[in-house]
């Protein structure tokens, strides 16, 4: 069984392959989508932890990770659709 690396591959739609641009253009949108999601939890206190912790610079990091990662998955789910209209904006302004 050979494995590959789907980013690497380019992607196809119908007969063709897409453009690397919108390969491009798909991760921008979607680590955009990211990083605003990160920051609306940040403001949300999503990952905050109680009072009675007292973790230290670790626990700082390990907040900001935990963030990053719930956005992330907030973003791939799609359920918000914001990379979605940053991709429709970016593929009118690639063709």
């Amino acid at each position: 069984m050979e494995i590959t690396n789907a980013l690497l591959e380019p992607r196809r739609v119908g007969d063709r392959p897409m453009a690397p641009q919108m390969d491009r253009a798909r991760y921008a949108a979607r680590e955009f989508e990211t990083v605003f999601l990160t920051e609306m939890l940040k403001h949300a206190g999503v990952g905050k932890m109680p009072e009675g912790f007292n973790g230290g610079p670790g626990e700082a990091a390990f907040t900001d990770l935990l963030t990053r990662e719930y956005a992330g998955e907030i973003a791939r789910s799609g359920s918000l659709g914001l990379a979605d209209s940053v991709m429709k904006a970016l593929q009118e302004r690639l063709k």
